[in-house]
């Protein structure tokens, strides 16, 4: 991580309230990136997945301060691509919300890599059924 530098603290929804959320702009292999820390620490834990957090909760969050920190940034990026289940509801919150809110010119790009270990589940009957439907 090079040039890792805070760009601002703002807000966004959760139960309720709101939490605080440190941006911060950087570059990995010359590409720029925007990394976000939730003050609440909702990532803290033993490990990355499964790490003593409830994980939708986390995620769901993280999705609505990702839609947030573009809104109010005003940043207007071509495509959000979502990868993995950890980031589908960000399609539902864009549509529901944020495309109303001048998120408007973006087009949503999913990629789902291993059904199999979709939240936890073996069997991924429902489960291409239900990223189809966000997907779209």
């Amino acid at each position: 991580m090079n040039n890792l530098t805070h760009e601002r603290t703002y807000g966004s929804y959760h139960r309720g309230g709101e939490v605080m959320v440190d941006a911060f702009v950087g570059e990995i292999s010359g590409v720029r990136v925007l990394l976000l820390r939730p003050q609440n620490h909702f990532f803290r834990g033993e490990r990355v997945y499964g790490g003593g957090y409830d994980e939708r909760e986390a995620y769901l969050f993280f999705c609505r301060a990702s839609l947030e920190l573009l809104r109010e940034s005003m940043r207007q990026p071509d495509v959000i691509h979502l990868h993995e289940w950890h980031t589908c509801a960000a399609a539902l919150l864009y549509w529901d919300m944020y495309h109303e809110m001048g998120l408007d010119k973006q087009k949503l790009m999913l990629t789902i890599h291993n059904l199999t270990k979709m939240a936890g589940a073996e069997d991924t009957t429902g489960t291409l059924a239900c990223v189809a439907r966000v997907a779209i």
